[in-house]
């Protein structure tokens, strides 16, 4: 997976299990996670269906628009969310106060970011 920075378009490679544990030592160091976002344009952007019919083209939107509304803001499971710049913040003054690396806490000091699949 990879977190993609919204401030400079930078991208940070990272494994999911690396990934749960520096969640894990940020929620032990305080932090109180407001919860990601999906949203419907980006979702549309990457989900182009160029051929469909148009029924099937609302279809999509229609189950996107759904999914979206419904997402259960979680950190873990990469779904191109968006981490939203107070909670990236919050994040890492957590991460300082736990001692995380440094590259991750420059990364995440910048400010939002999605969290993408590879």
């Amino acid at each position: 997976m990879f977190l993609l920075s919204l401030t400079d378009g930078r991208c940070f490679h990272i494994r999911e299990e690396q990934w749960q544990i520096i969640l894990d030592a940020a929620k032990e160091a305080g932090w109180q996670p407001m919860g990601s976002i999906l949203d419907l344009a980006f979702q549309l952007f990457i989900h182009p269906e160029p051929n469909y019919l148009f029924e099937s083209q609302l279809f999509v939107t229609l189950y996107l628009h759904h999914y979206c509304l419904n997402w259960n803001g979680d950190y873990a499971s990469p779904e191109y969310q968006l981490v939203r710049d107070e909670d990236a913040q919050n994040l890492h003054q957590a991460l300082v106060y736990a001692g995380m690396d440094e590259k991750i806490r420059g990364f995440i000091a910048k400010g939002s970011f999605r969290i993408c699949p590879e």
